[in-house]
């Protein structure tokens, strides 16, 4: 009666399932994933604590827009807007000796404030919260 193949389901990897699937770097770019912020690098005197009320709540309106679109958007977007711009280490007026292997990036969280820092895979770590315009020259 019928067929008495035994019906086996492929396992998937453990890296994914029905609903969740983990990107792998080496796999290709993570420019269409959304973008993940660390807070781990911040350097002294570029702070959270050490910007005005006004400026942390527009840096968490900031982090709220970033956080719906994909890192493609965000390159795309202007960079006095929603986009990003590289910044030469030489323009850095904070030591970067720690940080000399990693491409900065500078993305604007408080009128053209920006926030400095780098990017790995999907993560923005941030490294100064340019509340005066004192860590590099505009």
């Amino acid at each position: 009666m019928g067929n008495n193949k035994k019906h086996h389901l492929k396992r998937p990897p453990l890296n994914q399932g029905k609903n969740l699937k983990v990107p792998n770097e080496e796999e290709g770019s993570t420019n269409n994933l959304t973008p993940h912020f660390s807070f781990e690098h911040l350097q002294k005197g570029f702070k959270i604590s050490d910007c005005s009320k006004e400026q942390q709540q527009q840096l968490a309106t900031r982090l709220e827009e970033l956080s719906s679109m994909t890192w493609n958007q965000i390159i795309l977007s202007p960079r006095h807007g929603l986009g990003l711009e590289t910044i030469s280490h030489s323009s850095i007026k904070p030591p970067t000796e720690e940080f000399k292997d990693k491409r900065l990036l500078s993305i604007r969280f408080a009128a053209k404030n920006p926030m400095v820092g780098f990017r790995q895979g999907r993560v923005f770590y941030f490294l100064w919260l340019d509340h005066n315009f004192s860590v590099y020259s505009h």
